[in-house]
C-alpha cells in the first residue's frame, strides 16, 4: 500500500508536475539510479504497444521545462533526484509507484537499464537523446568480463532479439579496454 508523502519539498513537486506532464504525453519515465547516477528511461503508456522503451529525448526536455518553471538547478534529475531516491532508500520510505502513472523510481544494478539502453540503439535516435551515453556509462560500471557477458544479460530482456551493431561496437570499445587494464 503506497503511503503519501507528508512534507512537500521542491523536488517532490516537480516529481508530482513530471508525472502528469508524461502522462500527457503519452509516456511513463522512471528514474533509476544507477551507480551514483540517475538514468532516465521512457516507456510508451499506450499505442501500438504500451510498454515499449522510446528514446529518452522527451524525458530531458520535460525535466528542462520544468528546471526553468520551478527554478531548480538545470541538471535537477542527476543530483536532486539521485539524492532523494539514495536517502529514501537509506530511510525505507523509497515507494517506486509514488509518483505512478506518469514516472517511477528505482535504484537498480544497471543490468535492465543496460539492456534497454542498448535496445534504443538499433534506432536512429534524437539528438537529444543520452541513451548512447547512459549505455556506455553502465558498461563502465558495471564491469563486465566480456562481450558474451553481455549479449546474455539483453537476452535476459529481449530473448527473441540480437544485439544491434552500434550496440556491438559500443561494447566492443567499452569491454576491451577494460579486459587490457586486468592484464
Amino acid at each position: 500500500m503506497r503511503r503519501k508523502r507528508t512534507e512537500s519539498t521542491p523536488v517532490i513537486r516537480a516529481l508530482q508536475q513530471y508525472s502528469r506532464l508524461a502522462v500527457r504525453a503519452g509516456c511513463t519515465f522512471e528514474f533509476a539510479l544507477c551507480h551514483g547516477t540517475v538514468c532516465t528511461l521512457a516507456f510508451a503508456l499506450n499505442g501500438t504497444e504500451p510498454g515499449e522503451v522510446l528514446p529518452n529525448d522527451l524525458g530531458l526536455e520535460l525535466a528542462a521545462a520544468l528546471a526553468e518553471t520551478q527554478r531548480l538547478r538545470p541538471d535537477w534529475v542527476r543530483t536532486d533526484v539521485a539524492q532523494f531516491i539514495a536517502a529514501a532508500s537509506a530511510d525505507h520510505t523509497l515507494q517506486p509507484d509514488e509518483f505512478a502513472p506518469g514516472l517511477t523510481l528505482s535504484i537498480n544494478t544497471g543490468a535492465r537499464v543496460l539492456a534497454h539502453k542498448l535496445h534504443l540503439l538499433e534506432l536512429p535516435l534524437p539528438a537529444a537523446a543520452t541513451d548512447l551515453q547512459d549505455a556506455a556509462f553502465l558498461l563502465r560500471k558495471i564491469h563486465l568480463a566480456s562481450p558474451e557477458q553481455v549479449e546474455r544479460i539483453y537476452a535476459r530482456y529481449y530473448p527473441d532479439r540480437e544485439l544491434n551493431r552500434t550496440a556491438g561496437q559500443l561494447i566492443a570499445e567499452s569491454i576491451h579496454p577494460l579486459m587490457a587494464d586486468t592484464h
